[in-house]
C-alpha cells in the first residue's frame, strides 16, 4: 500500500516521470545543498526528468554558496562517485547536467586564499576564462559519449581496454590541466590534482592516474600532427602512460577533436601489436649496463635504459647484441658531448 501524501507523486511517478521536491525546491536545497547533485543522482539512475522549479533552484548561487560552506568535500564526493560509477550511473550525463546547472565550480571547487596562474583556454587565467573553461568542459562531454558509443573494450583490437569514468571526470577537467598554485609549502601544485584530492576527494589512484592522464594528453596530441606513424614516439608514449594509453588516446581525440584522428591511430598500435610495449623487459638491465659501459650508479643509467628502449621500438626484430653495440656508440657520442 502506497499513501500519497502530496497528491501527485504517482503522476510525477508513473505519467510525466519527473523528479519533484514535496516542498519548495529552494529552502529544501538550501536545507541540505547536496541534495542538489543528489537529485541529478536520481535524475539519471530512474531516467527522470528534473522539474523546471526544481532545477531553477539548483542554479541559484545561493544554493552553490551553500553547498561549498555547509557541505564537506567528502560527502561531495561521495554522490558524484554515485553519478560516475555504480548502478545506473551515467558518467556523460552527470557531468553534463552539473554544467547545465551551473554547479562545476561548486562542485569542482578551486583553491581558494592563493593565487592561480598557468594557462586556461591559450589566455592567463581570470574569473571569466574559468566560466569559459567550465562551458568547454561541457562541450567536452559530447566526445566522450561518441567515443564510449565506439565500444574500445578488452579483446575489440588490444587487450587494454577504455576507462569510461576516467575519460569523462578527465575530459570534464581538460581546460584547467595547466593551471597551479601553490601549497602551504610553496610547492607548485597542479589545479587538476587539486580538485581530485581536495574538492572531491576521490582515492589515492584516481589522484595518480588523472594527474598521468593531463601530463601526457599533449603529447598524445602531437602524435596527430605527424604525417606519418612513428613507432618509436608512440611506444614511448605507451610505456608513460601504460595501462591508461587508450584512455590518454581518446582524451587528445576529445581535446583536439580529432576522434577520427584518434581512432586511425589506435588502429596503426593495434596493427604493429605496440598494445603491452609497456610491459616489455629490458634486453639488457641497468647493472649490465653499468659493467659493461662503464656508468656510473645514478641518472645517468637511467639514461642509457631509455636509450635501450628508444632503439628497441625502432627495431622491434633487432637482437640484444645489435642493441648493445648500438649503446656503445651511443656511449661514445654521449662522451664526446659532456
Amino acid at each position: 500500500l502506497i499513501e500519497d501524501w502530496t497528491g501527485r507523486g504517482l503522476a510525477d511517478l508513473l505519467d510525466s516521470r519527473q523528479l519533484v521536491t514535496p516542498m519548495d525546491p529552494f529552502i529544501t536545497f538550501l536545507d541540505d545543498p547536496l541534495r542538489a547533485l543528489r537529485a541529478i543522482r536520481f535524475s539519471i539512475r530512474f531516467g527522470f526528468d528534473l522539474d523546471t522549479k526544481l532545477k531553477q533552484a539548483i542554479v541559484s548561487k545561493k544554493i552553490h554558496d551553500a553547498l561549498l560552506v555547509k557541505v564537506s568535500r567528502e560527502r561531495i564526493g561521495k554522490e558524484l562517485e554515485g553519478c560516475l560509477s555504480g548502478k545506473g550511473a551515467n558518467p556523460v550525463k552527470a557531468l553534463k547536467l552539473i554544467g547545465e546547472l551551473n554547479m562545476s565550480d561548486s562542485v569542482f571547487s578551486l583553491p581558494s586564499n592563493t593565487r592561480v596562474d598557468g594557462d586556461l583556454l591559450g589566455k592567463a587565467v581570470n574569473v571569466d576564462r574559468l566560466m569559459d573553461g567550465w562551458r568547454i568542459s561541457s562541450l567536452h562531454m559530447e566526445g566522450v559519449e561518441e567515443v564510449i558509443e565506439a565500444k574500445y573494450e578488452k579483446g575489440s583490437r588490444v587487450e587494454t581496454s577504455l576507462d569510461t569514468r576516467l575519460l569523462a571526470i578527465s575530459s570534464y577537467l581538460l581546460p584547467f590541466r595547466k593551471l597551479t598554485y601553490r601549497d602551504r609549502k610553496l610547492k607548485e601544485v597542479s589545479v587538476v590534482e587539486f580538485i581530485i584530492r581536495e574538492s572531491i576527494k576521490f582515492k589515492n589512484k584516481d589522484v595518480r592516474e588523472v594527474v598521468l592522464l593531463m601530463e601526457n594528453v599533449d603529447n598524445f596530441l602531437s602524435l596527430f600532427k605527424q604525417d606519418e606513424f612513428r613507432r618509436e614516439e608512440a611506444g614511448m608514449l605507451l610505456r608513460a602512460t601504460k595501462g591508461l594509453w587508450v584512455t590518454c588516446l581518446f582524451l587528445a581525440g576529445i581535446l583536439g577533436q580529432s576522434i577520427e584522428k584518434a581512432q586511425l591511430i589506435y588502429g596503426r598500435i593495434a596493427d604493429v601489436n605496440l598494445d603491452l610495449t609497456w610491459k616489455d623487459r629490458p634486453l639488457w638491465d641497468g647493472r649490465a649496463l653499468s659493467q659493461i659501459l662503464g656508468l656510473p650508479k645514478g641518472p645517468m643509467i637511467g639514461i642509457f635504459l631509455e636509450e635501450q628502449v628508444r632503439w628497441t621500438l625502432a627495431n622491434p626484430t633487432g637482437t640484444k647484441d645489435a642493441a648493445l653495440e648500438h649503446l656503445k656508440i651511443y656511449h661514445k657520442q654521449f662522451e664526446l658531448k659532456r
